[in-house]
């Protein structure tokens, strides 16, 4: 086939899904085929995202408009023209979401709903008449073809089903894939997806622009990378679910993360996790410098903190190099609400804790020898204050009224005299058990400001936002991705 016009088709076909998919109010009855050990599953409203992106004047319309006009024949533009104009005439519900789905053996699926049978069948016969897919077979109701040679679907009178057969770098047998699509077309519903607690994690998240469920496993690199370093021991990332909602509204997008696991043990590991983290009181709201690239503060029980951090193994052998010169598993488990890292536009860190108690500081002393040994230069310089050297780097240790720092600059109580104080940021802060605010300083962009938020069940939310409020978020990026 020729490749710019095989091309052409698959912008033209995709052009038609973003352009008129939307999601319904109904129950997905067709995403029965899903299989319920599938280890990634996506729902994606694409008609929202296309309206929020302006598509209608987007080039990539335009330029698939003209491609066609060069490569297929004026009567076959003229009924694609029609179904742009009214995608029902495939016969594919236009109001049902989009799911997408990776099963286990390497299979990818999407799947969309069917209004009109009869109208998708002539819909693919166009499509046989110009060679895009091959004829339709038919066996004990079910209906097939394959698009391109590489792409197979099948389809009745309420569902479509499109599978890419993938294993690696190596293209599964056409047979296989045909006899896994048929196959799923008839699964039990207790053997489908929407009998799991993985579909109704799914269905509570608030965010319905695109919404996935990965298990770790299969969860994009970018984001499963960021996680398997800190899952505790004696857990496998495959143990580890998630699931996420994203929204993009005029000057931000919104998004929410669970982390949950199907097997009880393994969620009692991560609520215990969770409980380690205790709701911020406020204790530090006034201190937000001009100049903070990274603020984030947080609730903190130390004595449950400490159990759980050194179940995660690089955390702790980081913790056991610290205590080489430093007893900061004591540190930790002195601190009893809120705590609270900082890091400045010049990349100095500071760290403010409150502490239950201050016992550890019998023990300074001992600090001061154990880490001469390791080559740490460990002096007092001031009341309950310290000066730490090493690796060509000055850090102070200070601990007044009850409250740990540990900072790049010397400790006075003017120190954060320059701080402003943000009244609209106490009430995202107050009873949060975790609230990070990010300053990108235009290196992300459009993004000028991301928070990131977590509650008492350990959902995260996250922010991010432009200075542009009028104009919706992924018009802007998008508008950005042209330039």
């Amino acid at each position: 086939m020729n490749t710019s016009f095989r091309n052409a088709t698959t912008a033209l076909l995709l052009i038609v899904a973003m352009w008129f998919s939307s999601c319904s109010d109904n129950q997905p009855d067709y995403i029965g085929v899903i299989p319920s050990d599938a280890t990634a599953v996506a729902a994606i409203d694409l008609q929202s995202l296309a309206q929020k992106s302006d598509f209608a004047h987007s080039p990539l319309l335009t330029m698939g408009k003209k491609a066609a006009q060069l490569l297929i024949d004026k009567e076959t533009q003229q009924k694609i023209d029609a179904i742009i104009d009214d995608p029902s005439l495939t016969g594919i519900d236009i109001k049902a979401p989009v799911y997408a789905f990776q099963t286990p053996n390497h299979f990818v699926g999407i799947t969309m709903r069917i209004d009109d049978s009869s109208a998708f069948e002539e819909f693919v016969n166009g499509l046989s008449s110009q060679n895009l897919c091959s004829a339709v077979k038919e066996h004990d109701g079910l209906k097939w073809s394959a698009l391109f040679d590489d792409i197979d679907f099948t389809f009745d009178d309420n569902t479509l089903l499109m599978m890419q057969k993938f294993d690696g770098i190596n293209s599964m047998s056409s047979e296989k894939a045909t006899d896994m699509m048929l196959a799923l077309m008839q699964l039990p519903t207790e053997e489908s997806i929407v009998s799991t607690d993985k579909f109704k994690n799914i269905s509570k998240l608030e965010y319905k622009d695109m919404q996935a469920y990965f298990n770790l496993a299969a969860a994009p690199e970018v984001i499963a990378s960021q996680i398997k370093d800190y899952i505790p021991s004696g857990i496998s990332h495959q143990d580890i679910e998630m699931v996420i909602g994203v929204e993009f509204n005029n000057g931000e997008a919104d998004a929410a993360i669970q982390l949950f696991s199907s097997k009880p043990k393994v969620q009692g590991i991560l609520d215990d996790f969770t409980h380690s983290f205790k709701s911020v009181s406020g204790d530090f709201i006034n201190i937000l410098p001009d100049n903070t690239r990274l603020w984030m503060t947080m609730g903190l029980n130390g004595e449950q903190a400490i159990t759980q951090l050194k179940k995660i193994d690089k955390i702790k052998d980081m913790l056991m190099a610290i205590n080489l010169g430093i007893d900061i598993d004591n540190i930790i488990r002195a601190i009893d609400g809120d705590a609270l890292v900082m890091v400045s536009t010049d990349d100095k860190t500071t760290l403010l804790a409150t502490l239950g108690n201050t016992n550890f500081m019998n023990d300074i002393s001992y600090w001061m020898e154990s880490a001469r040994e390791y080559g740490i230069k460990f002096s007092p310089c001031g009341n309950n204050q310290y000066c730490i050297q090493a690796d060509g780097r000055t850090f102070y240790f200070a601990v007044n009224d009850k409250q740990l720092y540990i900072g790049e600059e010397q400790f006075t109580p003017e120190l954060f005299n320059t701080a402003k104080h943000d009244n609209l940021l106490k009430d995202e802060i107050v009873g949060k058990n975790l609230f990070v605010h990010i300053d990108p300083h235009s290196q992300f962009g459009i993004i000028n400001k991301v928070i990131v938020t977590a509650d008492e069940s350990g959902k995260l939310s996250l922010r991010a936002q432009t200075p542009n409020i009028k104009q919706n978020i992924l018009y802007q990026l998008i508008k950005l991705w042209k330039l």
